[in-house]
């Protein structure tokens, strides 16, 4: 979850500058730590897919908030295009400074569409919130609305733990 902490004067009895506009007020996102790898992905069974797929819309969240694809990288495999393309979208939005503003997903409903040992499929109900792409001077670049009550299909593969094989349904940052 981000902190939003606000830049304004140290002094409250400062005078505030006449053309100052209190909804433009610079403003920094400070994400929190990079979540926890779940000990539950390596548990063989359909508990440890769940756990896995709700990690990985933990980690999305975070590498959007940070431009740290880290956590994501690692519950995704390397084959995986569309987490390749949500990250090719992240890492544009952070070229040359910029930042993304918003945009946490929660999951709302996590189903099994089919379930084996080896490559199970999920479908995520999920929300996600409205973002905004900041460039980096701080104007916003782009605003994206909100988007509640998503579907995505997650298929998931194991091999030590599980990782994110394949995603379908979910849009990049625009």
């Amino acid at each position: 979850m981000g902190l939003l902490v606000g830049c304004g004067a140290a002094d409250p009895s400062a005078t505030a500058n006449e053309n100052s506009d209190p909804a433009t007020t610079p403003t920094a996102i400070v994400p929190s730590p990079a979540p926890a790898l779940p000990a539950a992905i390596r548990a063989h069974g359909l508990a440890g897919a769940k756990a896995t797929a709700d990690y990985w819309f933990h980690a999305l969240s975070y590498a959007q908030q940070s431009g740290d694809p880290k956590p994501l990288l690692a519950v995704s495999t390397s084959s995986c295009q569309g987490c390749s393309q949500l990250l090719a979208s992240i890492r544009s939005a952070y070229a040359g400074g910029g930042s993304v503003s918003g945009g946490w997903y929660t999951v709302r409903e996590m189903t099994s569409e089919e379930y084996s040992d080896a490559i199970p499929l999920l479908s995520v109900v999920f929300d996600r919130d409205a973002l905004s792409i900041v460039g980096t001077g701080g104007a916003t670049m782009q605003s994206v609305p909100a988007l509640p009550f998503q579907t995505a299909r997650l298929r998931l593969a194991y091999n030590g733990r599980w990782r994110v094989a394949q995603v379908t349904g979910m849009s990049a940052l625009g």
